[in-house]
């Protein structure tokens, strides 16, 4: 199993782009960490999200896509599993895909019993506060704790149902809330 992380950033146009790539083996080692200077200007370095700024890319490779591939590529075989959550996403912006993998955003789901709507995939920093008890940044040690998540259900079959924080329920009853006038609204008979 290998975990990948990708970190990105806005751009003027309005596109994501690549800063960090980030690769953690089953024994929890980083086997890659790159950062990769983007190569159109940058509105957003989402340093909230990605605990990165302008100054942490300044000395960054100049890596392409194709560079990424390739040292994310010797790290995957066809047996190997590919972990991360919203994994997709980072596939997106590496430009590749890998048959076997494991996405915790899939795996892990809010606890929820009732109404019209479902709760969304737990976003990363819910998943963690909710097992580990911390927020996670940056990319290795998000990378790291996924795999985490993982190996704790494959050896010891923690449960994959986490309790929806207070904030989440409350905007899912408005939004059921909503539905529910908008629903009645529309059954309504106009008269003009």
């Amino acid at each position: 199993m290998v975990a990948v992380c990708c970190e990105m950033v806005l751009c003027d146009d309005g596109s994501e782009a690549v800063v960090r790539v980030s690769t953690v083996d089953r024994d929890l080692k980083v086997i890659l960490d790159e950062f990769v200077k983007p190569n159109k200007p940058v509105s957003d370095y989402r340093t909230d999200v990605t605990g990165l700024t302008a100054q942490d890319l300044e000395t960054a490779s100049t890596l392409s896509v194709t560079d990424l591939q390739e040292k994310v590529g010797k790290f995957l075989s066809w047996n190997t599993f590919m972990v991360g959550h919203f994994l997709n996403h980072d596939l997106n912006a590496l430009k590749m895909d890998h048959a076997r993998k494991i996405d915790t955003s899939l795996v892990f789901k809010y606890e929820y019993s009732g109404g019209p709507s479902k709760p969304p995939r737990p976003s990363f920093d819910n998943l963690c506060k909710s097992i580990f008890g911390y927020q996670v940044q940056g990319a290795p040690h998000k990378a790291n704790a996924v795999m985490q998540l993982v190996l704790a259900i494959v050896k010891f079959g923690i449960t994959t149902s986490i309790p929806l924080t207070e904030e989440l329920e409350l905007e899912m009853l408005k939004a059921e809330e909503s539905l529910k006038l908008s629903v009645q609204a529309k059954s309504k008979p106009f008269i003009p």
